[in-house]
């Protein structure tokens, strides 16, 4: 095994134990309460589901600033009294922002897979205030499947990476209607110069 296939196999076996903890949190401590958070460029919806049975209760909706969010926090501290809370949302374009001011905050946050959310057979309606609450609910019960947080240089190491590949696309793009246009422009005046005689003479005669 090369020294890159094995830096490679280190890196895939640490992240596989990193989201092993993340997907145990939840199984191995019992919270107060969870969190659903229903993460918009603008706003967030939250709905809480306090420990035990009862349905999830809509919290609040509030701008996606950082001084929102901190007393959202704030108000979460006073309602159960400085205790640990675990919270969730979904990945998205909003990307990790959220999730690592609510851990410097104290608090456990979980950004969960879309896509694996269990969702129940012909349940079409979607609303922020819903889905804050199926959140809370699931996150409570267990149900969601936290997805793998780079760190903040792991996350610009991945936006340059994409970045770069963007940059090379359009380059080969660019390429590609420059040769385009260029074989049209050379159709043209290869057309024009080498007209055969009896082209000419149709020409005329129309």
């Amino acid at each position: 095994m090369t020294q890159d296939n094995t830096t490679q196999s280190g890196q895939d076996e640490a992240l596989r134990d990193a989201l092993a903890a993340q997907r145990n949190l939840w199984k191995e401590h019992d919270f107060p309460a969870y969190i659903g958070l229903d993460v918009h460029k603008e706003t967030v919806v939250v709905s809480v589901a306090r420990y035990g049975r009862q349905d999830p209760e809509q919290w609040a909706e509030i701008p996606n600033t950082a001084s929102s969010i901190r007393k959202l926090v704030e108000r979460l501290n006073e309602e159960f009294h400085d205790q640990v809370l675990l919270l969730c949302y979904e990945a998205g374009p909003c990307g990790y922002v959220l999730y690592r001011q609510l851990r410097k905050l104290g608090h456990h946050c979980l950004v969960v897979a879309p896509c694996l959310i269990p969702k129940a057979p012909g349940d079409r309606i979607k609303t922020d205030r819903r889905d804050a609450r199926m959140l809370a609910s699931l996150l409570r019960s267990g149900n969601l499947t936290p997805v793998w947080v780079p760190d903040e240089e792991q996350e610009a190491m991945r936006d340059l990476v994409r970045y770069r590949e963007d940059c090379k696309d359009q380059r080969l793009r660019a390429r590609q209607r420059i040769n385009d246009l260029s074989g049209f422009k050379i159709n043209q005046l290869s057309g024009f110069h080498f007209f055969t005689s009896a082209s000419k003479g149709g020409a005329r005669r129309g």
